[in-house]
């Protein structure tokens, strides 16, 4: 998984980062038991609320190394999806672009 970002004709980005979202959250609950996938599904979302770079990257880590001992599987998946899953930090936020605001604005 590559940092890459597809954007549309006006620079915004693209609504597939949506899809890229919905299915990598679906490959990382699939790695874990039924009964913990709410709360594995909680912890992930939680690196989306921080207000900053820093912070997610740093949240992100510490939520992959909390499920290492656990679910190694879904560790490494964290790992390596680290840089194309946080990619919307590369937006300014005043543009809207975070992690639910996806929907491009018409014309």
């Amino acid at each position: 998984m590559g940092g890459r970002v597809e954007r549309d004709e006006r620079g915004e980005a693209n609504p597939v980062d949506c899809v890229r979202m919905v299915h990598f959250m679906r490959n990382a609950l699939a790695l874990v038991p039924m009964g913990a996938q709410q709360m594995v599904a909680a912890t992930i979302r939680t690196v989306f609320y921080q207000p900053d770079a820093n912070s997610a990257r740093s949240t992100w880590r510490h939520v992959a190394d909390g499920f290492r001992p656990r679910w190694l599987r879904l560790a490494k998946l964290l790992d390596d999806a680290e840089d194309e899953v946080l990619t919307y930090l590369a937006f300014p936020h005043e543009t809207g672009a975070s992690y639910g605001a996806r929907i491009p604005k018409s014309v």
